[in-house]
């Protein structure tokens, strides 16, 4: 647990910070930013990740697969752990 609140906030929470006061300074007319090269930018990469990722890693899909089995097959176990998560998570 104490890694990772680390990780956050040594990582992850300043990468956020970035893109609001990008959007921010953006707004403001500070600076202009081709939001649709961005997008173009990001699906390119998506597209190139989603194609890399079926070819590299075949084991996960397998662990996919398995577990989806795991849970058409346990139905009832599955859908009482996924009740007694969500009461976990409202109360």
């Amino acid at each position: 647990m104490y890694f990772t609140n680390i990780y956050f906030f040594t990582v992850i929470y300043p990468h956020h910070i970035y893109v609001y006061l990008l959007q921010i300074a953006n707004n403001t007319g500070y600076i202009q930013v081709d939001w649709k090269r961005v997008e173009k930018d990001v699906n390119k990469a998506k597209k190139q990740l989603k194609k890399n990722t079926d070819t590299a890693v075949p084991e996960l899909n397998t662990f996919v697969e398995k577990s989806t089995d795991f849970v058409k097959k346990n139905i009832v176990v599955t859908s009482g752990f996924v009740g007694g998560f969500l009461l976990g998570l409202a109360s």
